[in-house]
């Protein structure tokens, strides 16, 4: 029995983020489909039924918590919302309502900064863009970018090398 790839639907407007987070996901060996708007993330789910969704709640025709509030009215599916929204109860919100995870994009350009552009440990960054620990920290990082933070950091070390 052959093993199919993960499908992962990202419903994000920005076309920088969705391709970004796109081919990140493809890279780690994932199907991804992209969605612009929530009527059409909501149509691409109901015909490709994915495995996760990574939802972005500022879309330009409904709130993404409409999204949310509609999948969970009959679906388990993870969803992780990557949204640019920073306000504490706007995680609280999607989280109540069924998200699996929270990841705010401007933490993570934030934390991509610190690593490439200082010396700082992993804990002091994870604890400057405000994550409760390093591990969770790695995690989060590591689903945002498709690389752990050390993974990362080599990487562009060899890029600037390469130069």
């Amino acid at each position: 029995m052959e093993n199919k790839p993960m499908k992962i639907l990202i419903i994000e407007d920005d076309e920088h983020i969705n391709n970004l987070v796109a081919t990140l996901l493809e890279a780690n060996g994932y199907q991804t489909l992209s969605a612009y708007s929530c009527e059409d993330g909501m149509m691409m789910y109901a015909s490709h039924r994915p495995d996760l969704v990574v939802l972005d709640l500022g879309l330009p025709d409904q709130d993404g918590m409409t999204f949310l509030k509609r999948l969970r009215k009959d679906s388990l599916t993870p969803v992780i919302v990557l949204s640019a929204r920073s306000d504490e109860k706007d995680k609280v919100e999607a989280l109540d309502m069924g998200a699996n995870d929270y990841i705010n994009k401007f933490r993570m350009e934030k934390a991509i900064t610190l690593i490439t552009g200082t010396e700082m440990s992993f804990t002091e960054i994870a604890e400057k863009v405000g994550f409760t620990t390093s591990r969770y920290f790695s995690t989060a990082f590591k689903q945002y970018t498709g690389d752990t933070p050390t993974q990362y950091k080599e990487k562009r070390k060899q890029e600037k090398k390469s130069e």
